[in-house]
């Protein structure tokens, strides 16, 4: 994994291809399911846009891994961050000068 890798967006069908995960994440820091989507959308729009994405659980590579991951477990850890990330979004909101 590149140390200063960009996030990278994929859909979930593409991202459940094992193949394809291995070598997305041989150089990006993660795999995004819609961040990046949506600001090139947003830009395309015209809007000025700032984003942030909360990284909840980890892709697994290997085929016979005994890991697994679940939308439960997604749902879990945004839970488990989410006085975390309002923090952080608040702090941002702060600062922000509108011209």
């Amino acid at each position: 994994m590149a140390p200063n890798a960009p996030p990278v967006a994929t859909g979930l069908a593409r991202s459940r291809t094992l193949f394809k995960s291995s070598v997305v994440l041989s150089f990006v820091r993660c795999a995004g399911m819609s961040t990046v989507q949506e600001v090139v959308t947003a830009r395309h729009a015209g809007m000025r846009v700032v984003a942030c994405s909360l990284v909840t659980n980890k892709c697994i590579l290997e085929y016979d891994s005994k890991e697994t991951v679940c939308h439960e477990e997604v749902l879990e850890v945004g839970k488990m961050r989410a006085k975390d990330a309002e923090k952080i979004v608040a702090r941002f909101v702060e600062k922000i000068t509108l011209n």
